[in-house]
């Protein structure tokens, strides 16, 4: 498990070698600036929970970076839970991958070279319980993420990882939703490519993050 680059945008991978296909969520792939190709017979997955459904489209061609190499790769959208991308044994044996399951390894031959190692992601997801909320910050919370939905500021999500949000309250009577990220933030991998924001927070130094619509 890992994230990882597919076309523009960062998701959560998992290696299955129990699938026999590799798939993307419906979220995702209605992100990809690709049209999904109808199916010339219908495809039928087995969830863990003994259930099965029809998938009937495939995204075709998707440019999946890993290790900094970029493969090609077809996805089938069905509704999946906490990962974004499964890759099964369609893409894994085309490219004759082998995955060392103890230490989250894919490693993957190239002819003439060394083999391309990807390393998983060892950190189990940290998902802190909620801080208690009065009433009012309840209802406040309830408010301010409505219009984070609405302005398209954020987005629902099943994932596995989260952090705990708590409220301050500013000059002017009213209060700031503020994240807890220190948690999160003893597992992040920096991008060694790229310099990592600094987060500012508000009231409390050095503890959380405040997330906002633009007030002041």
């Amino acid at each position: 498990m890992g994230k990882f680059l597919l076309d523009d945008f960062f998701v959560t991978v998992l290696f299955d070698l129990g699938a026999d296909t590799s798939y993307v969520s419906l979220k995702v792939s209605q992100m990809l600036k690709r049209t999904p190709a109808l199916l010339n017979t219908k495809h039928t997955v087995e969830l863990a929970n003994g259930k099965s459904l029809e998938a009937t489209h495939i995204v075709k061609g998707c440019n999946l970076v890993l290790a900094g190499q970029t493969f090609s790769i077809d996805l089938i959208p069905i509704v999946l839970g906490s990962f974004d991308v499964v890759i099964g044994m369609d893409w894994l044996s085309h490219q004759r991958a082998k995955i060392l399951c103890n230490e989250k390894i894919v490693r993957i031959p190239r002819a003439g070279e060394e083999p391309l190692v990807i390393r998983g992601d060892k950190s189990a997801p940290v998902a802190r319980a909620p801080y208690r909320l009065a009433p009012s910050e309840l209802e406040e919370l309830s408010t301010q993420l409505q219009e984070l939905l609405g302005k398209g500021f954020i987005s629902p999500s099943s994932s596995p990882w989260g952090a705990p949000v708590l409220f301050v309250k500013k000059k002017d009577g009213t209060f700031r939703m503020c994240i807890d990220y220190r948690e999160l933030n003893k597992v992040t991998v920096r991008n060694r490519y790229c310099h990592t924001p600094k987060y500012q927070s508000i009231g409390v130094t050095g503890l959380v993050s405040s997330l906002h619509s633009g007030s002041k």
